[in-house]
This record gives structure tokens, C-alpha cells and sequence, in this order.
């Protein structure tokens, strides 16, 4: 086998992403071996750190297939190896399982360290500023969601509502667009009168 090439980052899958472009080609064409991935620091948030080898592969998906098909597109090839003359409708659910197992190493790589105990997620009793919640990873040709973690730590101050995925350069739209709706009802509920003497931080645990 060709010797891999080495991608180090903060998150799987954007040097994932980053070596489908090195390579040209799209992430079922690659062999990827995960040697890394974890984050040190408080809350696990601080310096994460990400490590995958790639090789090149030979995938039998069409004639330059380079981005995301659905299913159906895929079926008449699962149809042919089936030896079948018509795509039914166990040729679309095993072109759609292929498909899934081409692009799930995310999901397998959590499910892995939930498995393994290296993801922690307290699912009984109660505690003061930490809830459960549920996040959705888009990788463009894999979406899937996981339970993660969200504390909040508050104590007197100036700073107001700081956003640790924000700083750390680790959310989204989305993300940024709730945080701003709990400031609003924050400030809409308890500073109409004087404004807000607190310094509170939010963060996902693990993210």
C-alpha cells in the first residue's frame, strides 16, 4: 500500500475536507486512518488538535463522479452488480447504505468515543448551569446529529454574555444567532431599568 500523506488541524473533518482538495478528489476516493483527534484545556475547548494519514483509493463511482449524488443516482450501478434488469427498490436502500458508509466516518468516530468513554454526557439527575442539548454537523455530502453538553459559568463583572465557541472561532450562523436571542431576552427581562453587572460565559463541552 502507497505510504499516506499526513493532515493535522483542529477538526477532522476540515482537514478531511482539506485533503479531498490536495488530492483532487472527493472523500470516498480516500483511505483515511484517524490517528488523533482530542482537545486539552478547560472545558475542553482550548488548543484541539486533529490527525489523520490519507492514500488515494480506486472507488468505483462512476465516471468522475466528484460531488454529492443522491442515492437514486447510485442505484443503477448497485442494480447491475445485483445482476437485476430494473432498479427496484433494494437496489436504492443498499446505493443509499454505500453511500452512507462512504461518508460517515464523523458519526463513527463519536460514536466511538461516546463507546470508549472519552465523550462524556451526564444523562441523570440535575445540575446549576449545565443542560443537554442536541447539535447538527453538516459536511455537505453527510449530515448527522449528537448530544452534546452547554454550561454556563456567571459571576459579577462588565463583560456581559461571552460566547466561548464564538472566541474560539468554533460556531456557526445558527449558533451565533441564538446566543444573540438569549442577550436579547436577557436584557429585555433584567436591564430595563439599570444594565446588566455580570460577566457569563456559554460554552459546548467537547465541541
Amino acid at each position: 500500500m502507497a505510504q499516506g500523506k499526513d493532515f493535522y488541524g483542529q477538526e477532522v473533518a476540515a482537514i478531511i475536507e482539506e485533503a479531498c482538495r490536495e488530492f483532487g478528489v472527493s472523500q470516498e476516493e480516500l483511505d483515511i486512518e484517524v490517528l488523533e483527534t482530542g482537545s486539552a484545556g478547560i472545558f475542553g475547548l482550548c488548543r484541539k488538535k486533529a490527525h489523520i494519514r490519507v492514500r488515494k483509493r480506486a472507488v468505483d463511482s462512476g465516471a468522475g463522479e466528484k460531488t454529492k449524488k443522491p442515492a437514486a443516482s447510485s442505484a443503477p450501478r448497485a442494480q447491475k452488480k445485483s445482476g437485476k434488469k430494473q432498479v427496484d427498490r433494494e437496489a436504492v436502500l443498499n446505493a443509499e447504505r454505500a453511500r452512507r458508509r462512504r461518508h460517515s466516518l464523523p458519526e463513527d468516530k463519536y460514536l466511538q468515543m461516546v463507546t470508549n468513554g472519552s465523550y462524556f454526557l451526564e444523562t441523570t439527575g440535575v445540575s446549576v448551569g449545565e443542560i443537554n442539548g442536541l447539535v447538527v454537523l453538516d459536511y455537505g455530502v453527510f449530515v448527522f446529529g449528537h448530544p452534546v453538553r452547554i454550561s454556563a459559568q456567571v459571576g459579577v463583572g462588565r463583560a456581559g454574555i461571552v460566547d466561548i465557541e464564538r472566541e474560539a472561532e468554533l460556531s456557526g450562523p445558527s449558533h451565533l444567532k441564538g446566543v444573540q436571542i438569549l442577550v436579547g431576552w436577557l436584557t429585555g427581562t433584567f436591564a430595563q431599568d439599570f444594565p446588566l453587572s455580570l460577566s457569563a460565559r456559554i460554552c459546548f463541552e467537547q465541541s
